[in-house]
């Protein structure tokens, strides 16, 4: 018989906000966080982790004013997916945190998407495919969402006999997933697959082969 277990989905809705408003949104969710740092103090990422990147995004938001140049606002631009990413983390470790008890959730500052829902399984992401990102060492993951997914592994390495190895980037959005740290012509591969909580997780997508420009 299958097991079912009670998910929270949140809901951030970063795409819509503008700079201003995503940085604002960000430090809310840090004053939250750590008010709340008996629920939430042992998740990875946590406010600190949230905190440092809205710094660096507000840094580089402040270089794009009327003297910046295209330079300034790529990176900006770039810093804000990484904002955005780790943000949909932190709410998608609140959710793990909660196990399904909306009001435990609530005090994150996160909203919800919908009530819990039940589920025994997701089905395997398809489509999954990289594309040159906006900064060197970077590249874009995208593929097809499925339905009922609180969130996204896409996992990337050098050695495709050793997936286990690789390393893991998580977007409780979807596509696309920003991966970063990655070293200039060099052959990769990456998988991904759909997550809810407390281990709910589908297949491992098939490996993808692709290269960093």
């Amino acid at each position: 018989m299958a097991i079912t277990i009670p998910r929270i989905i949140p809901s951030l809705k970063l795409g819509q906000m503008t700079d201003g408003a995503i940085g604002d949104y960000a430090a809310q969710r840090v004053t939250s966080l750590t008010a709340n740092d008996a629920t939430f103090g042992g998740i990875t990422p946590g406010a600190a982790d949230v905190n440092l990147v809205l710094v660096n995004f507000n840094s580089a938001l402040a270089q794009t004013g009327v003297d910046g140049s295209p330079s300034d606002t790529s990176i900006k631009n770039a810093i804000r997916m990484q904002l955005e990413i780790i943000l949909m983390q932190c709410a998608n470790a609140c959710s793990d945190v909660a196990a399904g008890d909306e009001g435990v959730f609530l005090l994150s500052g996160f909203g919800i998407k919908s009530k819990p829902t039940r589920v025994t399984s997701l089905e395997t992401p398809t489509n999954l495919r990289f594309m040159q990102g906006s900064m060197d060492g970077t590249m874009m993951a995208k593929f097809k969402g499925v339905k009922n997914a609180g969130g996204y592994e896409v996992c990337c390495g050098t050695n495709p006999a050793t997936p286990d190895s690789w390393t893991m980037f998580s977007t409780s959005k979807g596509s696309p997933v920003m991966i970063t740290d990655l070293t200039s012509m060099t052959v990769c591969y990456g998988r991904c697959r759909a997550i809810g909580s407390r281990g709910i997780k589908s297949d491992w997508s098939a490996v993808v082969e692709f290269k960093v420009m």
